[in-house]
């Protein structure tokens, strides 16, 4: 909701929007490499999963030193690429409307609520790694599972920005005339729906999968 209630009181446009998202991701890809160095559960090879053409070994989905370079080496270069792409592109694309937050203070966060919206982005992913180790998720999770950098999630959440944010930028001016709010509300709405439900059906099938745990240290006891 931080994005929506952004545009509507705190004047964000939709760099803001999206360079707040791209932090996310930077952030939820940080706390991934430790869930990764807490993994317990030991994974099967997988013939079918290939890294520089040659099938993923027992050994190799099993090797931190195999996993762990190949899922921040992929990470960083594609975030890279998706900030110069933002930065260029949506950033620097044109000059903020009157009352708007400038290009110069989203990127340097001098928004008193881009850095609360931050803030709260650090804290949650911080909870959700507490309750990934406290729960005992970690001992049924493999490295395997969290070395995949293209998740459904951030594929999803990728084409919403991207086409949603360059789609409305360039017809904001056409379809809304001078009501300068109007295209991020309009933008802000849309990925605020998106994002949700996805993160509801990822959080479905977590809270199974807690579940699943919690019965099974519950038995041993």
């Amino acid at each position: 909701m931080f994005p929506l209630v952004g545009v509507l009181f705190f004047n964000w446009n939709f760099f803001a929007i999206i360079y707040l998202y791209w932090w996310e991701t930077v952030i939820l890809s940080f706390f991934n490499v430790f869930k990764m160095l807490s993994a317990k559960k030991e994974a099967d090879a997988d013939p079918g999963f290939k890294v520089n053409n040659q099938p993923l070994t027992k050994e190799k989905a099993n090797s931190r030193a195999f996993l762990l370079p190949f899922y921040v080496g992929t990470r960083v270069f594609t975030l890279f690429i998706y900030l110069v792409f933002i930065l260029v592109f949506i950033g620097m694309h044109k000059v903020p409307a009157s009352g708007m937050v400038s290009s110069v203070e989203i990127i340097f966060f001098k928004n008193d609520f881009m850095r609360i919206s931050f803030g709260i982005i650090v804290l949650y992913y911080l909870a959700d790694f507490l309750t990934y180790r406290w729960s005992g998720l970690n001992e049924e999770t493999t490295m395997k599972e969290l070395a995949v950098p293209f998740d459904g999630r951030s594929i999803v959440m990728h084409v919403v920005i991207v086409l949603g944010a360059v789609s409305t930028a360039f017809l904001g001016e056409r379809l809304f005339g001078s009501e300068q709010k109007a295209a991020p509300i309009l933008f802000a709405g849309f990925f605020v729906v998106v994002k949700t439900l996805v993160d509801l059906f990822a959080a479905k099938a977590k809270m199974e999968r807690e579940e699943m745990v919690w019965r099974k240290i519950w038995n041993k006891e």
